[in-house]
């Protein structure tokens, strides 16, 4: 087992946590606080909304020399597996589910984004930014119950790398793809195989 450090840093994309290193009310030390995705030197710098541990023992490298999207998974399933205090379903701090860090923002994180959109119309997303984002999404399963709800234009017919579906929600539920992943490649140039029928 390697041990990683400022001075020996992991290979290609990690994951990390942040580990207490004294009982809070949250829950007891040596339970993780902070989970993430990082490269380089990320778990070891300064982030804006969470502390950085001072005790260098305290930043644990889960998982390292990963692909981004097999970083973004882990750093997902690890989320789930502790759950998130502003939720009020964990312990941990936070502020998304991981895995492109914007799937399933707390309140206050969505009025802050609210605000920034304001404050610059006309923004959208790289194609690079669009590309890791449905990458990460890959394998996220929906209940029945929820698939059932899911919006009319996605019950139209479509083909997705050849396969001719009754509806995006049957290719969601297939290829194990979020519908809106689906209509963003049916949407997409880059995607030239998949299409509305």
């Amino acid at each position: 087992m390697n041990t990683y450090s400022k001075s020996n840093l992991p290979q290609k994309f990690y994951t990390y946590a942040y580990i207490r290193s004294s009982d809070s009310k949250t829950a007891d030390a040596g339970t993780p606080y902070y989970i993430g995705k990082g490269k380089h030197s990320r778990a070891w710098a300064n982030h804006k909304h969470v502390p950085v541990p001072s005790d260098p023992s305290c930043i644990v490298v889960l998982e390292a020399n990963l692909s981004e999207v097999g970083a973004l998974a882990l750093e997902r399933r690890m989320i789930r597996w502790y759950g998130r205090k502003d939720l009020g379903n964990g312990i941990l701090i936070n502020l998304n589910d991981g895995g492109t860090g914007s799937s399933n923002p707390s309140l206050e994180q969505r009025a802050r984004w609210s605000k920034l959109r304001k404050d610059r119309p006309g923004w959208k997303p790289t194609k690079e930014q669009k590309c890791t984002k449905s990458k990460a999404m890959v394998g996220i399963k929906y209940s029945k119950d929820r698939c059932a709800t899911m919006g009319e234009g996605h019950k139209k017919p479509v083909c997705c790398a050849g396969c001719v579906y009754p509806s995006r929600i049957d290719a969601s539920r297939e290829l194990n793809i979020l519908p809106g992943t689906i209509s963003w490649r049916v949407k997409s140039k880059s995607f030239p195989d998949w299409y509305k029928v």
